[in-house]
């Protein structure tokens, strides 16, 4: 009897899983690896991050502190920085290169390469379906400090609904008066926020301030419907106007943390001041930069919930000399600035799945 091949041989000595039928293996899958950003914080201790260079990550608006991205840290942009110091590299040569060419070949050439930079600078502004003058707007932003960076809602037709254009009459006539020589201490209300505008009418003798800017607006706007929302609504729109009216640092630290303008409210022009009135940076920046729409859970009485557990009376102190409450209390302040203490209604989840995930 013949022996068998060897190829046969080895298939009989196998294992059962051996002589099992092989089918055509798939293609390799090349392995996928995936990579975030995140800020400085979430990166040492380790934990998953949901912000953004122009928005900060829960965690850190949990903790209180700053959220901070490293770019030089993102192993994702290093090629693009190492190209581009090669790229430098070689520029510096090719001047360096046409200084030693004749003088007339040498003017000629620098004057076709401003001509066609010219040119170049002109063509981003017209990509865009914003006007010039909004687009070099949008640049001067870019390399100003955050702390001086107002939203940009001066559009040239104006601002459109009723609410903005009576706080832009406001901000001019608080500035004029500032610049008039009178009290900015008293005019921004640099001691506190006045809250006995709110529990009674307004008289004669009244005067214009941020205070009662904030009670008038926490009483007269939509989305403000309940007791602890019109709280948090003097504290949040006073603040966030106090700064509008004269930008500084000082007036950014005295702000609600959670009213601080984004790098969307500031680069994203709008026609309207209600979304930079939201204290939920998470709604803002998805209205301005998907256009979700705000006015699908503002109008419900308990969209948001800052789940004060103490009594009304317990927001608010008197001061003695006035029967009417007079400055929002420490405690109840403390806990409207803490964004863990905030929940949404489903309807507004629905809306915003973004916030839902985070």
């Amino acid at each position: 009897m013949a022996e068998p091949p060897r190829e046969a041989r080895k298939r009989i000595k196998g294992s059962p899983e051996e002589s099992k039928p092989s089918f055509a293996s798939a293609p390799p899958v090349a392995r996928v690896t995936h990579k975030s950003s995140a800020c400085v914080s979430c990166q040492r201790k380790r934990r998953r991050c949901d912000g953004a260079e122009d928005q900060p990550c829960t965690e850190c608006l949990k903790l209180g502190v700053e959220c901070i991205f490293d770019r030089d840290s993102d192993g994702r942009r290093k090629p693009q920085r190492e190209k581009a110091k090669r790229d430098q590299i070689l520029l510096n040569k090719l001047f360096d290169a046409l200084k030693n060419w004749p003088s007339g070949k040498f003017s000629r050439l620098v004057a076709i390469i401003r001509h066609e930079a010219a040119s170049i600078i002109v063509r981003p502004f017209d990509v865009s379906h914003y006007p010039p003058a909004v687009q070099r707007q949008q640049l001067d932003m870019a390399n100003i400090p955050k702390q001086l960076c107002s939203p940009m809602i001066y559009l040239a037709e104006g601002a459109a609904d009723p609410l903005s254009r009576a706080v832009l009459s406001l901000l001019a006539d608080a500035r004029g008066r500032i610049m008039r020589g009178e009290s900015v201490r008293d005019l921004l209300s640099l001691d506190g926020i006045d809250l006995e505008l709110y529990f009674r009418p307004r008289r004669p003798e009244d005067t214009h301030s941020v205070s009662t800017m904030a009670c008038d607006l926490a009483r007269t706007t939509r989305g403000y419907k309940t007791f602890p929302l019109q709280m948090n609504a003097i504290h949040s729109v006073g603040t966030f106007l106090r700064w509008l009216i004269l930008p500084c640092v000082e007036t950014w630290e005295m702000m609600n943390p959670l009213m601080r303008p984004l790098k969307a409210q500031v680069l994203t022009p709008h026609d309207s001041l209600y979304p930079d009135f939201i204290h939920i940076p998470q709604l803002r920046l998805a209205h301005l930069v998907y256009g979700r729409q705000l006015d699908a859970f503002t109008a419900r009485p308990n969209w948001a919930d800052c789940n004060w557990v103490l009594d009304h009376e317990a927001c608010y102190e008197f001061d003695g000399r006035s029967a009417y409450p007079k400055r929002l209390s420490p405690a109840f302040i403390h806990h409207i600035e803490d964004i863990r203490n905030w929940s949404l209604h489903r309807s507004v989840l629905d809306v915003f799945p973004e916030i839902h995930q985070n």
